[in-house]
């Protein structure tokens, strides 16, 4: 993370919108940690995308019972948003995430729910210093946005399926 980011924090000022975004991917990232992370979702969100219109399959690292905590981008949105007009601060990093834990496979099943069809998944070898389980702790983000709401991965996922085939439909018009 940049040097004024984490002075924002140190200083319990409001944070800058590009704070925010340091601290939603990882509250100790620098620049190029943020880069990778960004092109990691870019290259997931392709890849999905792909996948959804038949041509590929999803990279899967290691046997995919890693789990992780998913918060879906309109609670984020939200979240900054009311951060931004109450310009609510904080002396540590808030983690924007609500406890909750799911597997990649699991993840990917419930994928095949929504869209009515497989998923080709292709495994290979686990990314060297993956963690294997991930969930956040959100006291915090309780105490400064009591009346956040998170929306369900199921309810989530049916969200971005429907706004990817909007965006496959405009994309790719027949």
């Amino acid at each position: 993370m940049s040097e004024d980011a984490t002075s924002d924090v140190g200083a319990g000022r409001s944070l800058s919108t590009r704070a925010y975004l340091a601290l939603i991917t990882h509250p100790d990232a620098d620049r190029d940690e943020l880069a990778h992370v960004l092109g990691v979702a870019r290259a997931a969100l392709d890849a999905e995308l792909a996948t959804m219109a038949g041509q590929g399959s999803i990279t899967v690292h290691g046997d995919g019972t890693q789990s992780r905590d998913f918060t879906y981008v309109g609670t984020v949105c939200a979240t900054i948003t009311d951060a931004l007009l109450r310009t609510v601060t904080s002396d540590e990093p808030v983690n924007l995430a609500f406890g909750s834990r799911i597997s990649l496979l699991d993840t990917l099943e419930m994928l095949e729910g929504i869209l009515g069809q497989p998923i080709e998944s292709n495994h290979v070898e686990n990314r060297k210093g993956d963690v294997p389980h991930s969930q956040a702790d959100n006291a915090l983000l309780r105490s400064l946005f009591p009346d956040v709401t998170p929306v369900s991965l199921d309810d989530g996922l049916r969200a971005t399926v429907a706004w990817m085939q909007d965006y496959l439909a405009v994309a790719s018009p027949t």
